[in-house]
């Protein structure tokens, strides 16, 4: 497998040849004329300086957000998220204590690099899952053939609901841990707590109820799910990695009766990727 700075490395090569790429520009408004048949796509700059852009056909690639649980949005820049974490790397070295929230591939990347250098800065390391276990990612070739142009088409023409409980069941697919790395994770600390000094903890089947952040410290209030007790712990820093969720893009706001929605007001697409009756605007992932 390519490294993912190799993978980096290509797409700015590749970015970097191509003139019509813009970057650093934030999509306010998309106006349609169904006379014309032309979008008009509202743009705002880092200066915000405001430009237009027309289209007859429109990608929809804005992607998803990380999960931010409704009670650490008072708190949210004294919480770290788990994408912004080479940003911190250098502010941990002198932590007290690191609490790591989310047990997907992120979390255990960020927890595997950050227990590779516990016996040198001494902190205290936790790692919280509200899973009952630390869950490896499903990725055997039969498993993969649900990607598959075939499976594909069998299910886009289920029922909705269908789709929904088989979505709901297809969590290992894609929120575990790469299999590889839980056992360089269990070997590692294997090795590193032969230390007695090392200090670190994974809680599984834990729920991050609420929290408090006072003196440059946060207070996590937690309940462990299967003996349904509650507990606290102190953490100087608070990383999240709970996963990602789509939302709504805004600026769809002022064209919003021309696109396609189900019954529980999502962006339905056509089998073509397209959500548009006029197939001129595509969702891509």
């Amino acid at each position: 497998f390519m490294l993912r700075s190799e993978y980096n490395d290509y797409c700015k090569w590749v970015a970097e040849q191509l003139d019509n790429v813009q970057f650093g520009y934030s999509v306010q408004n998309i106006d349609y004329s169904k006379a014309a048949k032309i979008y008009t796509v509202t743009l705002v700059d880092s200066d915000n300086q405001a430009s237009q852009v027309q289209a007859r056909h429109i990608v929809l690639g804005t992607g998803t957000t990380p999960v931010i649980p409704d009670f650490c949005h008072f708190y949210k820049d004294q919480i770290h998220m788990g994408a912004n974490y080479l940003k911190h790397k250098e502010a941990y070295k002198n932590a007290k204590s690191i609490t790591i929230v989310g047990s997907g591939q992120s979390g255990a990347e960020i927890y595997y690099d950050l227990l590779n250098d516990i016996d040198t800065h001494k902190y205290q390391l936790n790692w919280i899952t509200r899973s009952n276990r630390f869950f490896a990612m499903d990725l055997n070739k039969l498993t993969l053939e649900l990607t598959s142009p075939d499976y594909t088409s069998h299910f886009y023409d289920l029922d909705p609901e269908k789709r929904d409980e088989l979505i709901n069941s297809q969590a290992p697919l894609y929120k575990g841990i790469n299999n590889s790395l839980i056992n360089e994770i269990y070997d590692t600390l294997y090795i590193k707590t032969r230390n007695p000094e090392v200090k670190t903890r994974l809680i599984p089947s834990a729920q991050l109820n609420s929290l408090q952040y006072d003196d440059n410290q946060f207070t996590l209030s937690c309940s462990q799910k299967s003996s349904n007790k509650d507990f606290e712990m102190e953490s100087e820093f608070l990383i999240l990695s709970l996963g990602y969720e789509y939302k709504k893009p805004e600026f769809l706001c002022p064209i919003a009766q021309y696109l396609n929605w189900d019954n529980q007001e999502r962006l339905l697409p056509n089998k073509n990727y397209s959500i548009t009756d006029e197939n001129n605007i595509f969702v891509q992932n």
